[in-house]
């Protein structure tokens, strides 16, 4: 491992410490780098750098939608979307969007 390579395995691996779920795929076998079907979740805190690249998991992401019409306003939270909402011309308040990660 280089350097960088080092800091991020460390930095990882204090993630993984601290409860964040890991993710693993073989180096060999993988197909493609970034396809999520060669990526599983790992247990444990057991990490071995020669055979495997290791990553967080991927976690999807949450936003709540104000529909005015075909503008849409985008929240990270239910409560900023109720708030920011402009009940008058509002069509749907704060509906929730979360993505899929296949």
């Amino acid at each position: 491992m280089n350097k960088e390579e080092t800091i991020a395995a460390a930095e990882l691996m204090v993630y993984a410490a601290h409860g964040g779920r890991i993710q693993a795929r073989h180096k060999i076998h993988g197909a493609m780098p970034d396809s999520i079907a060669n990526w599983f979740d790992i247990k444990g805190l057991v990490f071995n750098w020669d055979d495997y690249i290791y990553r967080k998991k991927l976690e999807p992401k949450t936003i709540w939608v104000n529909e005015y019409g075909r503008d849409l306003c985008a929240h990270t939270t239910r409560e900023a979307a109720v708030f920011n909402c402009t009940q008058i011309t509002a069509i749907r308040e704060a509906v929730k969007y979360r993505e899929v990660i296949e």
